[in-house]
């Protein structure tokens, strides 16, 4: 099995940073992925602020470290919901 991993050139966290999610909407295309922990009621806000932007948003929930095999269940959900996997 050929394999290859990138991780994202970006990645915004800290105090403000749904606020700051704005600044990078046009690079979300009309269709992304929202990858998240346990907590799916964390998350909720961005839902929202994408769905208010007419961001459509396929969701992921990771509840443990994750693994190749989650990686790639990830990857085919975003694939086969036509979101976008690089700017």
């Amino acid at each position: 099995m050929n394999f290859q991993f990138v991780t994202t050139n970006k990645i915004i966290f800290g105090s403000g940073s749904l606020k700051r999610i704005k600044e990078h909407r046009h690079q979300l295309g009309k269709r992304c992925m929202v990858i998240f922990g346990s907590s799916k009621k964390r998350v909720i806000p961005l839902l929202k602020l994408l769905e208010k932007d007419s961001i459509q948003a396929t969701i992921f929930q990771v509840d443990e470290e994750p693994t190749i095999e989650i990686m790639l269940k990830a990857l085919d959900l975003a694939q086969n919901t036509d979101c976008r996997l690089h700017n």
